[in-house]
């Protein structure tokens, strides 16, 4: 594929029929990802497979950069994250319940969610990430909320409880992750946040 410029590369990542994230293909370019509600949230560029980046990271990774782990991880999908050293959070987390929990936030992204890619192979990271920017200029507000948020809110999606009846999970399933859900709402608003260690200084 030749390279679009700016302007056609936004409509394309904006526009185009959106890829189950099982089905992604192709080998590194520019992306965007869809929240549950299938609207865009996130443009993005990587030099890996879209799949890799997308389908393994994106859900079930645990920081910033994995978009749909990150925005997912409340309620009943709630697990401590590993660069969260909240003491609130600490005291009443549960590593088991977490454990299944992030795998129903896993299950229910991978699902749920969708992208949509331009396959450049053959651009630099330099060449990618500049095609990025330009795209990112030019893109509407709402359609870069997780670029522009220096810490992704989390919330519980809505279609939760279809999905579980849809996966017909076990009942210590569905118990473990009610637990999480009602450890996350005894946590104030405050306590949420995700409290990352300072770095020290040399």
């Amino acid at each position: 594929m030749k390279t679009p410029d700016p302007a056609e590369a936004l409509a394309l990542l904006l526009g185009t029929q959106p890829v189950p994230l099982s089905a992604l293909s192709g080998g590194g370019g520019l992306y965007s990802l869809t929240d549950e509600l299938r609207v865009v949230r996130y443009i993005g560029e990587t030099g890996m497979p879209f799949h890799r980046r997308i389908h393994n990271y994106h859900c079930a990774g645990d920081d910033n950069s994995h978009k749909f782990s990150t925005i997912f991880n409340a309620g009943r999908l709630w697990q401590l994250s590993s660069v969260d050293v909240s003491v609130a959070k600490r005291a009443v987390s549960d590593h088991a319940d977490g454990k299944i929990a992030k795998e129903l936030r896993c299950l229910f992204a991978r699902s749920h969610c969708m992208a949509r890619v331009i396959d450049l192979p053959h651009l630099t990271t330099a060449e990618r990430k500049a095609l990025e920017g330009a795209v990112l200029a030019m893109t509407p507000p709402e359609n870069k909320l997780w670029n522009d948020s220096r810490v992704l809110e989390p919330y519980e999606p809505s279609g939760l409880d279809d999905f579980l009846t849809q996966i017909r999970w076990p009942s210590h399933r569905i118990e473990a992750v009610a637990r999480q859900g009602r450890r996350w709402n005894g946590l104030s608003e405050g306590d949420r946040a995700v409290i990352r260690k300072k770095r020290s200084r040399s």
